[in-house]
C-alpha cells in the first residue's frame, strides 16, 4: 500500500533558500516553482525539501502573514526547538497552524517535540481493517480530526500526565516500519520502493491514541496499561480498538491477576479482535422474510460474532472473580480450540454459570468468588472440556442443512437465542427458581439476569 500525506502548506516546498549556511545552495533560489521534483509530496522528505525551505520567507507567505504577532512568536519558538526537517513535517501535516499545539510548545522540550513529530507522522500510517472500521468510521473521522483530538487531550492534560502520554505513544510509534525504513535510508520515497508493511506495526499507536481520545481519564488508562507487558498491551489495544467497553473490562479485570493468567487470556482474546472482519456487515443470522443459505463457518469472524465473544469474556470477568489457576486453565483451553469451539465455549460458560449461580448473580453487584464454588466449576468444566458439547452449542445458530451439509439456513437471532438457552440448559440445567430464568434478549444485550 502506498502511503501519502496531504500537504496542508504548499508554501513549505516553495523554492526558497535553505537556512543552512552553505553558499553553494544559493544557486537554487532562482529556480522556478515548476522545476521542482513532483515527488516532494511523498511520505519521506528528500534533501531537496530541506534545501528549498527558508523559515523567514515562509512566514511572509499569504497564509502565515495573516497570523497574529503572538502566533508568529510561538512559531518562532517552535522552529528554534526543532530540526528543520521536523518543522517541515509538521507543516505538511497541518500542525503548525494548530493553536492548541503551539500553546504547548513552551512547556515541551526538544526531545518531546521530536517524539510528537514522529507520533503525528506515524498516525498517517493506517493500521489494519479492524482499526480503520471501528475507530475511524464509527463515527467517521479523518486523520486530521484524529490528530486534532489527540492534541486537544494533550493540551487539557496536566503536565506530568501529558508527558506520560507522549512517552507511551512514542514507544508504540517506534514499532512503525515506515520510520525504520526512513532512518535506514535517507533517499527519496520512490527509491525505497514506496511500499511498506505498516498494518500490524501501526495498530498499537493507532488504537492507543483512539483510546486516549475516548477514555474519561487518559492518565489512569496509561497507568493501568503500564502494569502489563508489551505483548499484553498489544492484545489489550487490539480489543480496545474494537470495543472500548470490553477492552476496559479486560484492562480492569486482569489487573490484579498473575502474569501467566493475563497472558493466557489476552493471547486468546487479542487474536479474536485482530482477526475480525469488520467490513463484512452481513449478519450471521437469518431473516424470516428472506430465507437464504450460507456456508458453514461464514459468520465465525464477522464483527457481530467476535464482538459477542468479547462481550462474553467481559461479562465473565465482571461477574465472577476467577483465581489465577482458573483463568490460566480457561485461556489455555480457548487457545487450543478452533473458532467454532471457542464460540461455543464462551456461550456455554456465560449461560452455564448463570444457570448454576444465577441467584447470586442477580442479587449482588459484587464479584462471585469462584474459588468458593468448586462444584459449579467442576460441572462447568465437564461441559467445556467436551468438544461434542461445544459443537452442539455452536450449532444452535444453524437451521436446515443445504448442499449436503456444506451450508445451512441460518436461524433468526431470536430463534438462535432461544435454542442456545435450551442447548446449554440441556447440559447445565438452571436451578429451580423463577429468578434464574434468563431472558434471551437480556443475554443478547449483555445484561445480567
Amino acid at each position: 500500500m502506498k502511503i501519502s500525506i496531504t500537504n496542508h502548506y504548499s508554501a513549505l516546498t516553495k523554492p526558497v533558500p535553505s537556512k543552512q549556511p552553505i553558499t553553494v545552495l544559493q544557486s537554487h533560489v532562482a529556480e522556478p516553482l515548476d522545476t521542482q521534483p513532483e515527488n516532494t509530496q511523498g511520505v519521506f522528505l528528500s534533501e531537496l525539501d530541506k534545501l528549498y525551505f527558508n523559515f523567514n520567507k515562509w512566514l511572509e507567505e499569504p497564509i502565515q502573514s495573516e497570523f497574529s504577532a503572538e502566533k508568529i512568536e510561538k512559531l518562532k519558538d517552535l522552529y528554534s526547538k526543532m530540526s528543520e526537517e521536523d518543522f517541515i513535517r509538521l507543516g505538511r501535516l497541518g500542525i503548525t497552524s494548530n493553536d492548541d499545539f503551539l500553546s504547548m510548545v513552551e512547556t515541551l522540550d526538544k526531545e518531546q517535540l521530536s517524539q510528537l513529530t514522529d507520533i503525528f507522522y506515524g498516525l498517517s500510517a493506517s493500521a489494519n481493517m479492524l482499526f480503520t472500521h471501528v475507530n475511524e468510521f464509527n463515527p467517521s473521522r479523518t486523520y486530521e480530526e484524529k490528530v486534532e483530538q489527540f492534541i486537544e487531550v494533550l493540551s487539557d492534560t496536566q503536565r506530568i500526565a501529558r508527558d506520560q502520554l507522549i512517552e507511551k505513544a512514542a514507544e508504540y510509534d517506534e514499532k512503525i516500519s515506515i520510520h525504520k525504513a526512513e532512518r535506514e535510508n535517507n533517499d527519496t520515497y520512490e527509491s525505497l520502493g514506496g511500499y511498506f508493511d505498516v498494518k500490524s506495526s501501526a495498530n498499537d499507536l493507532q488504537n492507543f491514541v483512539s483510546t486516549v481520545i475516548d477514555t474519561k481519564s487518559p492518565a489512569d488508562f496509561v497507568n493501568k496499561l503500564d502494569q502489563y507487558s508489551r505483548e499484553q498491551q498489544s492484545s489489550l489495544l487490539n480489543v480496545l480498538g474494537m470495543s472500548r467497553i470490553e477492552g476496559e473490562q479486560l484492562l480492569d479485570g486482569l489487573l490484579d491477576k498473575s502474569d501467566e493468567a493475563r497472558t493466557s487470556i489476552l493471547s486468546f482474546i487479542g487474536k479474536v479482535a485482530l482477526k475480525t472482519n469488520p467490513f463484512f456487515e452481513m449478519s450471521a443470522f437469518g431473516d424470516s422474510e428472506h430465507v437464504v443459505s450460507i456456508s458453514k463457518g461464514f459468520g465465525d469472524n464477522l464483527f457481530e460474532t467476535t464482538k459477542k465473544m468479547l462481550e462474553n469474556m467481559g461479562e465473565l470477568l465482571t461477574t465472577y472473580n476467577f483465581s489465577d489457576e482458573q483463568l490460566v486453565e480457561m485461556g489455555d483451553q480457548l487457545n487450543d480450540l478452533n473458532r467454532k469451539e471457542q464460540i461455543g465455549y464462551l456461550e456455554a460458560a456465560v449461560i452455564g454459570l448463570d444457570n448454576l449461580l444465577g441467584i447470586q448473580t442477580s442479587s449482588t453487584n459484587e464479584l462471585i468468588e469462584m474459588k468458593a464454588e468448586p462444584q459449579a466449576m467442576n460441572k462447568l468444566q465437564s461441559v467445556l472440556s467436551s468438544k461434542d458439547a461445544l459443537q452442539a452449542v455452536y450449532e444452535a445458530r444453524e437451521g436446515e442443512d443445504r448442499r449436503s451439509g456444506r451450508s445451512y439456513v441460518p436461524k433468526t437471532k431470536w430463534e438462535y437465542l432461544e435454542d442456545l438457552e435450551k442447548v446449554v440448559s440441556s447440559y447445565i440445567p438452571p436451578a429451580e427458581s423463577d429468578e434464574n430464568v434468563r431472558d434471551p434478549w437480556e443475554y443478547a444485550s449483555g445484561a445480567k439476569a
